[in-house]
């Protein structure tokens, strides 16, 4: 026969419950996001639903970080699509990460489709028209963008769209868009070997403070 808990057990016994809901509190809703919800909306059982654009500032940080949330919100479930059009909404609006990501995307998507082929014969239309002087603002530059939308295959509007947002997002100051920028140029995704813009873009990157720039 099982005589009374001593005081000691009784104490450890509520410390380990409240350390266990503690940690499934913690943990749990993390475990859910990161694995979870992702498994279950890749196999058809669940749905992230439609992008929701914040209404907000983008170039506010608080709400910078609200667009951010969203667009990864699609990113974790492998809908790159939603993901590039919630990054594009807050790059329109003057958000200098944004238009990173969002060349980021495109890049990704370019360098899947063509595989170790990264060299593009053709260079880019908009090295003739555009360049760190002269790239336009606000409505301009959406137009800049739907124009290489209407690119002949969906490779090579991979291929412009990341050209357009790196660039537009180095001009803003963001220097992992300065690096990738160069890379463009270095490797011919721009459609042309141009070491010269490659070096200065990698110089402005490290300038900026993208540590990678300085090993290129």
């Amino acid at each position: 026969m099982n005589g009374p808990r001593s005081p000691l057990l009784a104490m450890l016994g509520v410390v380990s419950a409240f350390v266990m809901g503690l940690v499934l509190f913690d943990v749990g809703p993390k475990i859910w996001e990161a694995a979870i919800w992702p498994g279950l909306v890749r196999i058809g059982l669940a749905s992230p639903g439609e992008p929701k654009i914040p209404e907000c500032n983008a170039k506010d940080r608080a709400c910078a970080a609200r667009f951010a949330a969203e667009a990864e919100r699609f990113e974790r479930v492998g809908q790159v699509r939603e993901a590039e059009f919630v990054h594009r909404a807050a790059a329109f609006a003057g958000e200098a990460r944004a238009a990173f990501m969002a060349g980021w995307l495109h890049e990704e998507a370019y360098r899947k489709a063509v595989g170790e082929r990264l060299r593009s014969a053709v260079p880019l239309p908009e090295l003739d028209s555009t360049g760190a002087e002269d790239l336009p603002r606000g409505p301009g530059f959406v137009a800049l963008v739907e124009k290489a939308e209407e690119a002949s295959s969906p490779t090579e509007r991979h291929r412009r769209l990341a050209y357009l947002f790196y660039l537009r997002a180095s001009i803003d100051g963001f220097a992992p868009a300065m690096n990738n920028l160069g890379s463009m140029f270095q490797f011919g995704l721009a459609g042309v070997h141009e070491r010269a813009s490659a070096d200065l873009w990698y110089e402005r990157a490290a300038a900026a403070g993208n540590p990678v720039a300085v090993l290129n």
